[in-house]
């Protein structure tokens, strides 16, 4: 290990040959656009050539780990896009409570659904949401949250009303269920989805009041 140390410091070492060499080329290479670790690659070749080996293979072992951990950056962020591409097309918003301190985490799409922007509902806890929520469902939700809690649902799910920005009421359809527990079997951490229902709920009236008028002339 120590000799490692010693030839990583003469890497770093502005007065080392072996330093100045691998600073000439890491700046030709990325003067030229060229990928970092590809950079990385050619000097660790480099050494190992002119049988610097244990410089070399330190640099092949660093671009290595860079890879893979370049590699997992990519892959989170194309599977973050591709569920982001999937809620979207179902226009629905997601949230996120810490049932402990009540902060929330709401995106764009949640905020848009009741016609606000993030930066207009903050700052953001479970307030905000009981705010803009009809009185008359906060109990049921109440309930549902309760049950789930207790374990008695596998998940949350309650349809609600919700004071849109203009001054009418919504319907939405709130989804989530306990992401993380306690030892001790609490919740802590709850996640979820908001969607937009109006649409269905003001269909379903019209067809009641409509078998309700049709049953009257009968």
């Amino acid at each position: 290990m120590g000799h490692a140390g010693n030839l990583w410091g003469e890497v770093l070492s502005t007065e080392s040959g072996i330093g100045r060499r691998l600073r000439v080329l890491a700046g030709i290479g990325l003067v030229c656009g060229v990928s970092p670790l590809l950079v990385l690659t050619l000097i660790g070749i480099y050494q190992i050539h002119y049988e610097h080996w244990t410089v070399g293979v330190l640099v092949l072992t660093s671009v290595a780990m860079g890879a893979v951990a370049g590699l997992i950056v990519i892959l989170i962020r194309i599977e973050q896009r591709r569920l982001s591409d999937i809620l979207r097309s179902l226009h629905v918003g997601t949230w996120e409570w810490d049932v402990a301190t009540g902060v929330t985490r709401f995106d764009d799409r949640w905020a848009a659904i009741v016609g606000y922007s993030l930066e207009e509902l903050e700052p953001i806890t479970i307030k905000t949401w009981e705010a803009l929520t009809h009185p008359e469902d906060l109990a049921r939700s109440g309930e549902a949250l309760r049950r789930h809690f207790a374990g008695e649902t596998t998940h949350y799910d309650c349809e609600v009303r919700m004071r849109h920005k203009d001054g009418n009421w919504i319907w939405v359809h709130d989804r989530g269920r306990v992401m993380r527990r306690s030892p001790s079997g609490q919740p802590l951490l709850m996640a979820g989805a908001h969607e937009d229902i109006t649409a269905r709920k003001t269909s379903q009236e019209e067809a009641r009041r409509a078998v309700e008028r049709r049953q009257r002339e009968a």
